[in-house]
């Protein structure tokens, strides 16, 4: 008995060639994407495909609608996750709980490979993330928490593992999101995060594991407030 290989739709291939080009880099983040009417002409398709092809990679974040109506520009690829993971809580898949837990395995692995991979360059942007999340606090939530996410993206990009990065990135974007009207990053989160850094800095992975998975319970410790918020 012969099984017959599905085919693509065109908008589906359309998407494809696109994210070929963004892979081998003839497109970056920031960059315009050629127009419609441009598109179906490069492809010999209909802009309907085209249209769709274009939807279906903004729904992933891959492009955004750029300053004018109908221009598309290449996303921030390293937040390529976040949306897939704000879905599994906005569709009740999962919850902060459980992508906590899964930010756990994922932060505790990056903090220790940092520890032993890192950088002056790196070291440096870390500090720096640390300083703005000082001058944020009491002043200005939104600035500390960006300041916050900087921190662990450094990090996670100080592991020297890619895959890593992107969910490190996807998962405190989404949590961020959740947790965007209650959580109050306190003091005490700096002093945490001032003493990851330092077990970084002293090229302690086994200090910088244990560290962040100090902070990963103190996070934890405050989920069951946020969740009874949520519902509130």
């Amino acid at each position: 008995m012969s099984e017959r290989i599905a085919r693509a739709n065109t908008y589906e291939l359309v998407a494809e060639r696109l994210l070929l080009e963004i892979a081998e880099h003839r497109l970056a983040s920031g960059d315009f994407v050629a127009t419609e009417r441009e598109l179906a002409e490069r492809y010999g398709v209909g802009r309907s495909s085209v249209r769709e092809g274009l939807r279906m990679l903004e729904s992933v974040g891959v492009i955004r609608q750029g300053r004018a109506t109908g221009q598309f520009v290449v996303g921030e690829l390293s937040r390529a996750l976040s949306r897939p993971l704000q879905l599994l809580l906005t569709l009740g898949m999962a919850d902060l709980r459980e992508l906590g837990a899964m930010r756990r395995l994922v932060e505790c692995e990056t903090a220790r490979l940092a520890a032993v991979r890192r950088s002056p360059e790196l070291l440096g942007r870390m500090h720096a993330a640390l300083d703005e999340m000082r001058l944020g606090l009491g002043s200005s939530r939104e600035r500390t928490m960006e300041a916050d996410l900087e921190f662990h993206s450094v990090i996670a990009e100080a592991s020297g593992n890619r895959a890593m990065e992107a969910v490190v990135t996807g998962l405190r974007d989404a949590l961020s999101r959740s947790l965007q009207q209650t959580y109050l990053v306190a003091d005490e989160a700096l002093q945490q995060h001032r003493k990851i850094l330092a077990a970084i800095e002293a090229q302690d992975p086994l200090g910088a594991h244990r560290a962040m998975a100090e902070h990963m319970d103190w996070i934890d410790s405050i989920i069951p407030h946020e969740l009874a918020q949520t519902v509130a």
